[in-house]
């Protein structure tokens, strides 16, 4: 039995610590020791009450910006700019984070690393264990180069990755540390596993590595024979009232699951022929209930319609989502609902979404391509990377 530390570090909601939880439970079926380091452990009661290895906290991140970033606002141009934000852009945040990811790892002395959206990690691991890094597309850059790709040129991006490698070096060297040569040297790991489809990957023009697909087994698709809407959304800020306002006037049957929402959005719904879910459902099974499926454009929510065969409206709120809604817009199964859209406007475009045939029928060759490509039960591939690394 090797140990076996899964790191998750940043990024929000329930859907890594369920990835995660995946991930361990296959690995401690093949007889190894799991040992998870959570984010944030809001969901451990309902997500690991039953499980038996340990869930731990995560070294706690928070992240800084300088105050010219903060007076204008912080729009990131790539992975680069979250790294630098989040722990890479001084000496003493970096040495701070890292601290407390290599003390974790001397007292539970893994035999490897498996990172989610976990840079931090990465470095704790790099040139002292061997790593698996996984993660969607925008979560897991190309790393064949020395420095990490741009998405976005219309604003100068936030990070000086050369400056970013000079302080990677220079706390390695205060923990007598592998210096690495690159920057993107750090996120590459031992084994690289790279969640998604293809169209779908924001870095698709030079990304070299394949796509294997989504996380998750997906069952065959079925034809819609349902009227109403699935919706995933996060919070209680102006883009989850619109979508639930929308969804109001929409007039359509449905049910809404607000992740960490203001309880009022909950009461709106009342008097409606929308159910409010109080748990999270199953993503694909949900999407599957439904005609259509409304979100904010998280990947794995998109992953989960793409899978079920329904047309999707997206609402986007940071730029991962984006990237994914202006994908998904080139479809007739994707509509991206843009900033500025009134509620009368978004009702209006939802349901004409839901009765839309071309946009049904496209949803579902999309699906069967997906299966007909085995493009999903892509968690398999990171369980065989670590077995193999364990050998």
């Amino acid at each position: 039995m090797k140990t076996i530390l899964l790191g998750w570090e940043l990024g929000a909601g329930f859907g890594y610590c369920l990835q995660l939880r995946q991930l361990a439970d296959a690995l401690a079926g093949a007889g190894q020791r799991p040992v998870l380091a959570l984010r944030t452990l809001d969901y451990a009661h309902r997500l690991f009450a039953d499980r038996t290895y340990p869930v731990l906290q995560a070294p706690w991140l928070i992240g800084r910006l300088t105050p010219q970033a903060l007076a204008d606002g912080f729009n990131p141009t790539g992975f680069a700019d979250l790294m630098a934000c989040n722990g890479f852009g001084s000496v003493d945040h970096l040495y701070s984070m890292l601290r407390g990811w290599r003390d974790l790892i001397d007292q539970l002395r893994p035999d490897l690393i498996v990172a989610r959206y976990a840079p931090l990690l990465s470095l704790a691991a790099y040139g002292r264990l061997p790593a698996v890094v996984f993660g969607s597309a925008y979560s897991t850059p190309p790393a064949n180069g020395p420095y990490f790709p741009q998405l976005l040129y219309d604003v100068a991006p936030y990070a000086d990755q050369a400056q970013m490698l000079e302080t990677v070096r220079a706390v390695q060297r205060r923990f007598g540390a592998p210096l690495p040569d690159t920057l993107a040297a750090i996120y590459r790991g031992e084994r690289r596993v790279v969640l998604g489809l293809p169209e779908l990957d924001p870095y698709r023009e030079t990304r070299r590595e394949p796509c294997a697909g989504m996380f998750e087994d997906a069952p065959p698709p079925r034809e819609i024979d349902a009227e109403g809407f699935h919706a995933y959304l996060a919070g209680g800020g102006p883009t989850a009232t619109l979508a639930v306002e929308a969804l109001i006037e929409s007039g359509l049957p449905g049910q809404i699951y607000a992740r960490d929402s203001d309880p009022s959005l909950a009461a709106r719904v009342a008097d409606s022929r929308i159910r409010w879910l109080d748990a999270p459902p199953n993503a694909i099974s949900a999407a599957a209930g439904a005609a259509l499926v409304v979100h904010h454009g998280g990947p794995g929510m998109a992953y989960a319609a793409l899978a079920a065969g329904r047309p999707q409206a997206l609402l986007p709120q940071v730029l991962d989502q984006w990237l994914t809604a202006c994908a998904l817009d080139g479809f007739p199964h994707g509509l991206l609902l843009e900033d500025g859209v009134t509620v009368r406007q978004v009702a209006d475009r939802i349901a004409r979404l839901a009765g839309d045939s071309a946009a049904r029928q496209s949803a579902f060759d999309a699906a069967c391509a997906i299966q007909a490509q085995g493009m999903h039960g892509a968690w398999r591939r990171v369980v065989d990377a670590c077995l193999a690394l364990l050998v």
